[in-house]
Parts: C-alpha cells; sequence; structure tokens
C-alpha cells in the first residue's frame, strides 16, 4: 500500500535496524498528520534510486520502521512552508519516541522531505542524517510497539504547548539537556546531561543541591535509594568540575568501576526520560512547571501533596534488571590498550 499518493507533501524518518513488537500493524495512522509504516510508504522508483544513491536506496529498503507526516497540497512543486510543516512534525515524533522509552538504532536514521507530483513521479527536496541515539548493545531493548507509537504521537502533540514567552523555559533547557545526553556516545557525558535534566525538575537551593538532590529525588524514586542519588550526582559533580568521574565512584577493580558508571548512566537516562514523561502526561502537573516560581511553589507543598501530583515513583530496580552487566566487554569499556579512556 502507497500511503503517500500524488498530490501529498510529506516528511519521512527512516529508522534503521530497529527491534520492532511483530504484532505491531503493517502500517497505521497516529494523528491526523502522522503515520507510521514498517515498509516504504511509496514505490521505490529508479529515479528515487538515482537521487538517493544505491547505498541510502538499499538502506531505505532495509529500514524496520518509517515514521511520517503528510497532507495534501495545491502547490506540491514548490517548497514553501508546508514542507517545513511537516519536517517539524515528523522531527518532532521522532523524538517523541525517545522520549517514550530506550531505544535501539544500529544506523543513523535519516529525514526525507518531499512530494509526490504525479503517478510514479515524486520530488526530494532536501534528505539527511538525524543525530543517532547511543546504542548499548548489553541491555534488553524494549520494542516498538503501537501502545508506544501512540504515546509518541501524543508527546508530539504536547510538545509544542511548551513553547512560549516566558513559559516552560527551564522544561526546555531540560529537554536539551536530554537531548544531548541521548546523542552523546561517551556515557560520562550522557550521565552528565541526564542528571542535570533531573536537578532541571528539584531546583535545588544555593548551596543546597547535593543534600536536596538525594532529598528531593525521593519522589521519583521512593524510599531507600538515597545512596544511589547521592553517587549520580557526586558524578555528575565529578564531571561538571573536569575531575577524573570515577573518583566518585565505591569500587573495587578498574572493571568493576567502568562498569558501574555504565550502568549508572542508563540509570540516569531512565530517571530523566521518567520525570519528562510525567510532565508530558498530566496536564495538572504541567502547570507547577510552567515557570521558575511555580517549581519552587511545588517543592513547598507538604509531601504527601506533592506525591499526589506528581505519581508512582520509577522503578529503578525494573530498569536495572534489563542491564546485562555480565555481556560487557573490556573494550566496550575503555579497557584496552588503543582506546584507554572511559
Amino acid at each position: 500500500m502507497n500511503l503517500i499518493v500524488p498530490g501529498e507533501k510529506f516528511a519521512l524518518v527512516v529508522m534503521p535496524e530497529m527491534v520492532v513488537d511483530q504484532n505491531l500493524p503493517p502500517h497505521g495512522q497516529l494523528a491526523d498528520d502522522l503515520w507510521f509504516s514498517r515498509q516504504l510508504p511509496f514505490d521505490l522508483s529508479p529515479t528515487w534510486v538515482e537521487w538517493m544513491g544505491t547505498v541510502r536506496a538499499n538502506g531505505i529498503q532495509k529500514a524496520s520502521l518509517f515514521l511520517i507526516s503528510k497532507g495534501p497540497s495545491s502547490q506540491p512543486d514548490i517548497l514553501d512552508a508546508e514542507n517545513e510543516y511537516y519536517r517539524r512534525r515528523v522531527g518532532n515524533l521522532y523524538w517523541s519516541l525517545i522520549v517514550s522509552g530506550f531505544i535501539h538504532c544500529d544506523n543513523f536514521p535519516f529525514s526525507i522531505v518531499g512530494a509526490a507530483r504525479a503517478e510514479n513521479l515524486e520530488i526530494v527536496r532536501s534528505m539527511g542524517e538525524l543525530p543517532q541515539p547511543h546504542v548499548v548493545s548489553w541491555m534488553d531493548h524494549e520494542k516498538i510497539d503501537l501502545q508506544r507509537l501512540q504515546c509518541a504521537a501524543q508527546y508530539a502533540a504536547t510538545i509544542p504547548d511548551f513553547q512560549g514567552l516566558n513559559r516552560f523555559d527551564r522544561f526546555g533547557r531540560i529537554m536539551r539537556a536530554f537531548y544531548y545526553g541521548i546523542i552523546s556516545h561517551h556515557p560520562p557525558d550522557s550521565l552528565h546531561q541526564f542528571v542535570r535534566c533531573v536537578e532541571g525538575f528539584i531546583y535545588p537551593d544555593a548551596g543546597s543541591s547535593t543534600k536536596q538532590f538525594k532529598s528531593r529525588t525521593e519522589l521519583f524514586l521512593g524510599h531507600g535509594f538515597h545512596g544511589l542519588a547521592e553517587e549520580l550526582y557526586d558524578i555528575r559533580s565529578a564531571i561538571e568540575h573536569l575531575h577524573d568521574p570515577f573518583s566518585a565512584i565505591q569500587a573495587g577493580t578498574e572493571r568493576d568501576k567502568r562498569v558501574n558508571l555504565f550502568v549508572r548512566s542508563v540509570q540516569a537516562e531512565a530517571l530523566a526520560r521518567y520525570c519528562i514523561q510525567r510532565v508530558l502526561d498530566n496536564p495538572t502537573l504541567r502547570t507547577h512547571f510552567e515557570t521558575d516560581t511555580a517549581i519552587k511553589g511545588f517543592w513547598k507543598l507538604s509531601q504527601d501533596e506533592r506525591r499526589r501530583l506528581w505519581g508512582a515513583p520509577l522503578d529503578i530496580n525494573a530498569t536495572t534488571k534489563i542491564i546485562r552487566s555480565d555481556l560487557i566487554r573490556d573494550e566496550d569499556i575503555g579497557l584496552n590498550k588503543t582506546n584507554p579512556s572511559p
């Protein structure tokens, strides 16, 4: 089935080698202008192959998932605001899919913006690689299913609501820190960004950052995780001040310290993602994170009221269980002669 028909403009994100649930339908509509497909949503004509090149065309044919934004156009030959709209919409869907859960993508996703001008004749307006999420091979990765795609579409509809003068400025910085953490392939840097995300939600008082990070993350993690919170923040601080990140890790051997840092990076990502999801999912809670003043007011509420607003804590133990530390090779963590850095 060709989801893109003559007279439509479109933007695609091509997702190569994803872990897709076998029960995911061949294609489906997620919003008025958002779709997904497990197959290329148009015929790959010789013209397309010539435009893209053989290597890129082969990559498209092997892709596991296509994210699509499209709609009818009275001027498919013209590059205008319509093209930019669809590019932005499908880009938001892609990043919202990352916000929805851990993601595994072996190669760089890439975008295509164009139009279907007439039968078997498409116009490619632009094509380019997107940042690749860091790949952790020693995790049991979550599969992309219909529920996750629907969740991503909802996030893609919600995120633009945060773009306004003097509204959600801090949340925007949190999202940018999350973005930099996702695209970093250096675990200490990723951890640093993810902990910054969480710190953005707790908004610690000057001079009380370490203490309040530990105490306020109890809302997010539940009881019994002060030690984890403290270690995450200590590692973040060491990296922030350009110290050795392993100096903040209490572990035995050099390998133990490096494995621990990798595990902490995954846990920090899970915690940052969970906090972002909470605010995106709950309009009532969202009002408490609209401005710095509102965030300060949130932390002045009673513990019971904060818990009622925030909801159930993250099951960090469930996240830890998907980490297969026994599969981490020495070369994965820099324990080799050619790459001694973490």
